[in-house]
């Protein structure tokens, strides 16, 4: 396998997010703080409150390693179900655009859809999200 920072091992759009993520986490003044999650708990901590759409029902439930969201229509009946797995490289968890998305996937299947937030780093570190 080749290294991702061979010349050519990977696309040039990927090389420059790579080239991104290194200069935050050295920068001075926040770079410790995207390192060890701080940086992505301030960023949570001001996301407003979702509001949501009319209609809707969201449960959580806990899993043991993670957890997840049921977002439904209370009259939805035996409909399809769609996992959602936000996005965020394993560093990033669910917020609201996730939750907005899996709106969006209810109002256009009319199924239930299961939003899985799994573990990321830095306080689980890779393969913690797989297990």
């Amino acid at each position: 396998m080749k290294d991702l920072h061979e010349e050519g091992s990977v696309s040039p759009q990927a090389m420059r997010v790579l080239k991104a993520v290194k200069l935050v986490n050295h920068m001075p003044g926040i770079g410790h703080m995207a390192q060890n999650g701080e940086l992505r708990k301030r960023f949570t901590a001001m996301e407003h409150r979702w509001n949501m759409p009319e209609g809707l029902t969201l449960e959580a439930a806990e899993l043991s390693n993670s957890s997840l969201e049921w977002l439904y229509r209370e009259d939805a009946g035996a409909k399809p179900i769609i996992l959602q797995l936000h996005g965020g490289g394993y560093y990033g968890t669910l917020h609201n655009t996730y939750r907005d998305m899996a709106a969006l996937y209810q109002k256009l299947s009319g199924g239930v859809v299961a939003s899985l937030d799994y573990r990321v780093a830095p306080e689980s570190p890779y393969p913690a999200a797989l297990e």
